[in-house]
Formats: structure tokens, sequence, C-alpha cells
């Protein structure tokens, strides 16, 4: 019988490590083959970020700084849908293996799963670390994804009474169904991904008392807004902006578990659903308060019955006279998608509140409004006023004014 020997080979074309024995002949010890992978071969997707608005030449009021990224799942999906990948990036944390150029808002993340030009990759910015963590399968399960109220507008699970909606914060997304190819071994791939805000900006450029008629001595002194009916969660699917409209609510709408609004009055009773960051003071300017130039941040709605609408509310005092000094206290609810005016518009369907829009609104008040009224856990029940009482122009722009740098940090 001849010796045993031991062979070992190398098989480039083996991804994996494996153990086979062979026996030469009966009786005779294992012969052992080992089997040496190649190594892997990396491919590289480089993804542009670029927060945008839904019109070429949008002018408004824009808050410094609403276009910050500090966080960025990326998820990255064949043709049909299956996942390749999944990562978020932390702020502040591009780990080994991956790079970032902060200032201009690029990140580039390697992966051992081949690309292709028809891949899908799907962005959402800002949200918490843990929403696209663990098992997401294919495309529509990390579009299924949901983020509440307090993490879309807060950036936290929880919050004070004291907190402000944190502006630097604010959720975005962006998908693109096609990848450039940048070199010639097929590992070099770019995409260039726009993100939209998931949020609606509201900006109220004036509120004005129409002093005629029986309102010749009338007087209204604002105290402040607040949203009514805002609803608790928003999700990722069909989030798409044109350069004319927002088209959100393609397919069924998200069911709402509950609408929060921004009245504080009554916060220390059980079922209460304030937020305090939905709501606003009015600003004091030369000794006198004002609501020009407020602005409001709210989750999207797809419902349009007065039950359920999302309403800007502007609160005060009624004088119906200079001698009724004490005045009433009276509310103002404003739909916000929503003209009664000739130079007003509306974007999609009215009265919803379609995302990545600021809704800049100039209210003429030519009536009484009506008077507080809250159910037996301290929430506002809101009632329309009439049209003859308010009269309001909507001019829904796009959220930010014009591309502006990322900053992913």
């Amino acid at each position: 019988m001849k010796p045993t020997r031991l062979i070992t080979m190398a098989l480039l074309a083996t991804a994996v490590l494996a153990v086979a024995g062979l026996t030469a002949c009966s009786g005779s010890p294992d012969i052992v083959t080992t089997v040496v992978p190649p190594a892997a071969k990396e491919s590289a997707l480089t993804i542009a970020l670029k927060p945008v608005d839904t019109r070429a030449a949008a002018t408004g009021n824009t808050t410094e700084k609403e276009n910050t990224i500090n966080r960025v799942a990326v998820g990255i999906f064949d043709s049909g849908g299956n996942v390749k990948m999944v990562k978020t990036f932390e702020k502040g944390e591009i780990t080994s293996g991956e790079s970032g150029d902060i200032k201009s808002g690029t990140v580039t993340l390697t992966t051992t799963t081949a690309l292709a030009t028809t891949d899908h990759v799907l962005v959402a910015c800002n949200a918490p670390a843990d929403v696209f963590t663990g098992a997401i399968a294919n495309e529509d399960a990390f579009r299924a994804k949901t983020i509440t109220t307090d993490e879309a507008l807060y950036g936290a699970s929880s919050h004070t009474t004291t907190d402000a909606v944190d502006f630097t914060n604010l959720p975005m997304f962006g998908h693109v169904e096609a990848l450039t190819q940048s070199s010639t071994d097929g590992t070099q791939f770019t995409a260039a991904v726009n993100v939209y805000h998931l949020v609606a900006k509201i900006t109220l450029e004036s509120f004005t008392l129409d002093k005629k008629g029986a309102m010749a001595n009338a007087r209204f002194d604002p105290e402040g807004i607040f949203l009514a009916h805002v609803p608790d969660v928003l999700d990722f699917q069909n989030v798409t902006a044109t350069t004319s409209e927002a088209a959100y609510f393609l397919t069924t709408p998200l069911k709402y578990n509950s609408y929060y609004h921004g009245d504080m009055t009554k916060n220390n009773q059980a079922g209460f659903l304030g937020k305090a960051y939905l709501g606003m003071d009015a600003a004091t300017k030369d000794n006198a308060k004002t609501l020009a130039g407020l602005v409001a941040y709210t989750m999207p709605n797809s419902q349009t019955d007065d039950a359920n609408a999302t309403f800007l509310v502007v609160r005060g005092k009624f004088h119906y006279s200079d001698t009724d000094t004490a005045g009433t206290e009276v509310w103002y609810p404003l739909y916000i998608n929503y003209s009664n005016t000739s130079g007003g518009t509306h974007v999609g369907e009215a009265k919803k509140v379609y995302p990545n829009f600021n809704y800049k609104m100039r209210v003429t008040v030519q009536g009484f409004g009506e008077k507080p009224d809250y159910d037996k856990n301290g929430n506002p029940v809101i009632t329309p006023l009439v049209p003859r009482t308010v009269a309001v122009t909507v001019t829904p722009q796009g959220f930010v004014d014009a591309p502006s740098e990322v900053t992913l940090n």
C-alpha cells in the first residue's frame, strides 16, 4: 500500500472554507483536503444626499438648520425588492471600511454582495437608531417602518412640557430605482438621492382683524397658536415629491391611533393628549404681541373630516370695543391646506396635510371666534368656523427655499 500523504489544494473558485475527507484505500488513514477561499471582492456605493424642496423656485421663511442630517439609514434592494443590505450611519460614526464626506453630504458604504445598476436604494434620515435594526426582508418591510410624533418632531421618544420642536432632527426620506456604475470592473457605483421632509411646516405670515362695520371698534389680543388633531405616527410609504405637488397617500393611508394637540391649558388630567411642542406663544415686538412669522411643524394627515383633519388654532382675547377691557377668550381654527379666498390655493386634496410643504397662511378675521371647549380629558374640541368669519389665504411652497448644505454630524 502506498503511504498516506497530506494534500493541500487551493480552489480559487470557491467562496467558503470546506473540509473534505478522502480515503485512498480500505483501512488507510483519511487524506484531508483543505479548500482556501479567495479574498472577498467588495462593491462600493457612494450616495450623495440632497434635501430639496418640491418646487424649483420656492420662496418663504427658512428655519436655520432644518435640513440637518444626524443619522442615515440606507437600504439596498434588488429590482424585485429583495434586501441586499441595510446599514445605519450614526451621528459622527463612520466605521472602518466606510467613509463619509460630512461637509458635502455624501456617504460611501462597502458590501461583499454584488451590486447592479437596477438596484433600488432607500434612504431614511433622522429616524431613531433602532427603527431599521433587525431583520428587514424586503423593500416593503423597510417602507412599512413607522415613527411616532415625538420621534419625528422632538427627536426622542419622550419629552417634557417645556420642549420645543427639534427642527435640526426632522425626518426625511428619499429613494432611487437605479444606480450608476462608475468603474469598469463593476464594483463602484453612485446614487444621487433627493430626500424630502416627512413632516409639514406652517408659517403664519399675517393675522389681521378686519375692523369694518360691527368690528370697527373691536380688538383682538393674540396669545399664541397651537396645532390640533396631529396624527401620532407616520411611515415611509409612497413618499415622493414632484415639481408641482407632493404624492404621499397613493395607497391605503396609514391608520392613526391617536391625535395630539398643543393646548396645555388642562394638562393634569388622565387621557390628556397635549404636546407642548405643538404650541407657541405670540411673539412680543415693540411692546405688542404678534402672530406674524410664527412657524409650526406637524405630521402629515390624510384625513379631511372635521373630527380628524389637522387645524392650526389661533387663540387670544376678543374685545368688542374699547370699553370691553376684560375681553373674551376665543379660538380661530384654521384648516392648513385650504383657502376660502380667490387668491389662495392648495396641493393635492384640500384639507389633507402633505409632507415637505411650507403652508404659508395669511388670515383676515371678519368676526368673533369660537369659545374654547374641552372634553372630559382636557383636550380641545374643535369646531371649524364658517368662511364669512375668517378669510384664509394659503400659498403652499416648498419646505425649504433652496438646496442647502447637508451636515452629517
